[in-house]
């Protein structure tokens, strides 16, 4: 839950760090990492596989 939770506050603070400046690479690859990291969000929250780690949660406590 804390990678949800610190993906959505950054992209609320997101819009006060103000105006950047990057090439196109680094363009590319910000995009391809954000893309990324929602599909693993996607996949930990979305699939079978998340009943897998709700498990190993419960047997921890």
């Amino acid at each position: 839950m804390l990678s949800l939770y610190s993906t959505v506050l950054i992209y609320v603070i997101y819009p006060f760090f103000g105006i950047t400046l990057a090439s196109g690479w680094a363009n590319a690859l910000t995009e391809l990492s954000a893309t990324i990291w929602g599909a693993v969000l996607a996949i930990a929250y979305f699939s079978s596989l998340s009943e897998r780690f709700a498990k190993e949660q419960k047997n921890a406590c």
